[in-house]
């Protein structure tokens, strides 16, 4: 752990952490901190399980759970939700979620219900 010297906002002296490693959660090994995800809610800024012990978990609750989730997708597709679109438009351009206008998903979902009624008749 290295220790860097700054001021604070009130020009007082103060140090800063910065972590080179982490003890994970889940398997309890000190792993290196570039094999976790960020987390904006955690103190240190890092998730609390390493990204190996994350996907593990990922992958084990998807098989869990796959026909519930795939039954969930299926209902957002006939819908044609908002999250669902947002994932084709941020799929197929260099958009993020959060950049992608409500106007946008209206074009796209016309699109999509027009290209709907195309194929069915």
């Amino acid at each position: 752990v290295l220790f860097l010297q700054g001021l604070n906002t009130r020009g007082l002296p103060m140090r800063k952490k910065i972590l080179d490693s982490k003890i994970c959660n889940t398997c309890n090994e000190l792993v290196m901190i570039k094999k976790f995800y960020l987390n904006k809610k955690s103190i240190d800024g890092f998730d609390y399980s390493c990204i190996v012990c994350r996907k593990k978990y990922q992958n084990d609750y998807y098989l869990k759970n796959r026909k519930i989730i795939s039954e969930r997708n299926k209902k957002n597709r006939e819908k044609l939700s908002d999250a669902y679109i947002k994932k084709l438009i941020v799929a197929n351009s260099n958009l993020s979620h959060s950049d992608i206008p409500k106007e946008l998903i209206q074009a796209k979902r016309q699109h999509l219900e027009l290209k709907r009624y195309l194929l069915n008749n």
